[in-house]
């Protein structure tokens, strides 16, 4: 079927081929034979056209192995990366399990001088209370009425409350830097 000169066969061929490329619909076997018939030299198009489906084809098919083959291979390091990890972590666990007894030994014994600290501070207090309970009953000694010997006795007995309070004060810094630096040693292996 020829069409009249007011519909040249171009403007038919281009409506055709908008339609076809716009996604309108799928150009039926039909429609394609008109075409041919009324433009025989169009086949060359329609050729390059199939040929270049082919190979858009053939490339997207690749682009789908090639995605699939590195999505495989992502499996495959994330499946790695997660054993390693573990073994890993585990191995950090043992490294860090060899230091626990020398942790246990540290926390032992800051504990220990701990507790010594705090019985040397209480019997600290004590002396220092007997030292002001003496010092008090030698301001009163005229209101008492103490005798000399009675005061000498008093006076014996508060230098020697003063000397074993500065012989405990020497231990008490001893001790009180002893567990300061246990306390660092502690937090230094903890890490």
């Amino acid at each position: 079927m020829k069409r009249s000169a007011k519909y040249p066969t171009s403007i038919v061929l281009l409506s055709l081929l908008l339609m076809a490329g716009s996604g309108c619909g799928r150009v039926s076997e039909d429609q394609r034979k008109e075409v041919l018939e009324n433009d025989p030299t169009f086949r060359i198009v329609i050729e390059e056209m199939e040929k270049n489906d082919s190979e858009i084809a053939d490339k997207k098919a690749r682009l789908k192995g090639l995605k699939d083959e590195h999505r495989a291979k992502v499996a495959e390091l994330r499946a790695h990366f997660t054993s390693e990890r573990k073994r890993i972590n585990a191995d950090i666990i043992e490294l860090r399990r060899r230091l626990e007894p020398d942790r246990n030994k540290i926390r032992f014994k800051l504990v220990q001088m701990k507790s010594e600290l705090r019985i040397k501070r209480s019997n600290m207090r004590s002396l220092q209370k007997m030292q002001s309970d003496v010092s008090k009953l030698l301001k009163r000694n005229e209101k008492l009425n103490l005798s000399g010997s009675e005061v000498a006795d008093w006076k014996e007995r508060y230098d020697s409350l003063n000397v074993q309070v500065e012989f405990l004060k020497g231990e008490l810094a001893e001790l009180e830097y002893v567990v300061r630096l246990l306390g660092l040693k502690s937090r230094i292996i903890k890490q």
